[in-house]
């Protein structure tokens, strides 16, 4: 068995679900597709795949550009159609560091202004896409 296999065979045995949280994730397609358009296509099928048959493994993708775009162009079209499209614009800094700040507090983990400062620059301006399941 391989080893992505015993991965998801241990995601599918968990009672809780399981979140994956992948950033730029149309650009790292478009990057696959400028290789092997195909190989792009097949991924993005396995991805499907296992969308469905791992009812408890949650995908957030996330990305400064147009998924719709990036996978019309390689022909996979259907392996999105799932999706739910939410578009979050910029948060006001204050209010985002203070979001930031709030969530480490609620899960007890260490907060430093300078952690906080360095999720907002990740977290600003990004288009999520969240599957559904």
């Amino acid at each position: 068995m391989d080893k992505s296999r015993q991965i998801f065979d241990i995601i599918s045995g968990e009672k809780s679900n399981i979140y994956i949280l992948v950033d730029e994730f149309p650009i790292a397609i478009k990057n696959i597709s400028i290789s092997d358009k195909k190989e792009a296509e097949k991924f993005l099928h396995w991805l499907r795949k296992l969308r469905q048959i791992s009812r408890n493994l949650k995908f957030v993708v996330g990305g400064s550009v147009s998924i719709d775009r990036v996978v019309r162009d390689i022909g996979g079209v259907t392996t999105i159609n799932d999706f739910k499209r939410v578009r979050i614009g910029g948060f006001q800094r204050k209010v985002a560091l203070s979001l930031i700040e709030k969530v480490f507090k609620d899960e007890k983990w260490e907060y430093r202004n300078l952690l906080g400062k360095k999720y907002f620059l990740v977290l600003e301006r990004l288009i999520y896409l969240i599957l559904s399941q």
